[in-house]
């Protein structure tokens, strides 16, 4: 079989190049098509992708919008409360200020009496006028704890705290180039002397005005205890009414109202919010997907259609190029070697046969491999 194939005439070889064509020109169209095929199934995965996209997007944004609109009234709402609170906290300050002045009008009258007749005293007594100061009674005259206590941490800062940071001032200072002793006996020696200057400037005011004084300063302490005492009952009065929370002394009806109002309106507007919301969320976001759909889908399921029918076409001609390369494999390929099976080659052993160089196909291979 193979020496009658081999002394085949050149219609042997037309035929190969015929059928081997025909595959050449089948694989060609193959090769369009899964490259057509490839792009097609790309355009479709992403026009699903955005047609999913759109939906999840637009959802979300819908469901956003109609959140934001609510908080912008909430915000507006809870705004104007604050306002009529701030409003209503400026009147009640207002009615409590002049509840606690007419309250205590009286303590305050006998306190101004008290101020004028110490100061009266003392000047009608050749007495200092600093002896009318608060400070003053503490320092020389203490009355009570608190008064005691006070003038003790007064004296602890004069003759320990301040000494200590002038002494501190002038280390860093003055004495900053001197020698370590030396530096370390200027520092006593300053501390020293504020010391005794503190003890000295109050032992001259306590004997040269307390004590030639002393009469007219225990009528004016007594005074000044009496102003002390109703400072605290004043203070007492203040605390009491401020603290009070009954509000229905002082006229706050009209910002009542308005906030129970603004209340009722946020009520009203959480209640619509939570509604509107879950039926977005049970109804609305269903009917936007279904109305994307409706637009996209159309398109997404004609594109698919041409997928499958190019899927088709694709597996029609891979299978007919598979059906010519067997045939060719069985017929040419096992006697004249795949490498052979080209067209072009063909071609040439078609040639050397018409141009007489060769009678039979065996000869027209010598021929074409002899070159």
């Amino acid at each position: 079989m193979a020496e009658g194939v081999f002394n085949e005439n050149q219609d042997f070889l037309i035929e190969a190049r015929n059928i081997i064509s025909e595959r050449e020109e089948v694989d060609r169209s193959l090769s369009e098509k899964k490259a057509e095929l490839k792009k097609l199934d790309k355009a479709v995965a992403q026009e699903d992708r955005s047609i999913q996209d759109e939906i999840s997007s637009t959802i979300s944004k819908r469901r956003s919008d109609l959140d934001a609109r609510y908080n912008k009234q909430l915000t507006s709402l809870s705004n104007e409360r604050k306002a009529v609170e701030a409003k209503k906290s400026k009147k009640k300050t207002q009615q409590m200020n002049e509840n606690v002045k007419d309250s205590t009008k009286g303590l305050r009258k006998e306190n101004s009496n008290y101020k004028d007749n110490l100061k009266y005293t003392l000047k009608e007594n050749n007495v200092p006028s600093f002896c009318s100061s608060k400070l003053f009674y503490i320092m020389f005259m203490p009355s009570g704890i608190s008064e005691i206590l006070i003038c003790l941490g007064i004296f602890a800062v004069g003759v320990a705290l301040l000494p200590a940071l002038i002494s501190l001032i002038f280390r860093v200072t003055v004495f900053s180039d001197m020698a370590p002793y030396d530096l370390k006996l200027w520092t006593i020696i300053v501390a020293a002397a504020c010391i005794i200057l503190f003890i000295l400037i109050y032992v001259l005011i306590y004997i040269n005005v307390k004590v030639r004084n002393i009469d007219v300063l225990r009528q004016t302490r007594e005074m000044m205890t009496r102003i002390n005492l109703n400072n605290k009952n004043i203070e007492s009065i203040k605390k009491s009414i401020t603290s009070d929370l009954d509000e229905s002394k002082y006229d706050l009806r009209e910002f009542d109202s308005k906030i129970a109002e603004i209340d009722e309106k946020q009520e009203a507007l959480n209640y619509d919010r939570k509604n509107d919301l879950a039926n977005f969320d049970e109804k609305v976001k269903h009917e936007i997907q279904e109305e994307i759909e409706s637009r996209r889908i159309p398109k997404l399921t004609e594109m698919q259609s041409n997928l499958a029918e190019l899927q088709a076409a694709v597996k029609e001609l891979q299978d007919k190029s598979d059906a010519l390369s067997t045939d060719i494999s069985r017929r040419y390929a096992v006697y004249l070697g795949e490498d052979m099976c080209r067209s072009d080659k063909l071609d040439k052993l078609i040639q050397i046969m018409e141009d007489g160089d060769a009678s039979t196909v065996s000869e027209a291979v010598s021929v074409y491999k002899g070159k």
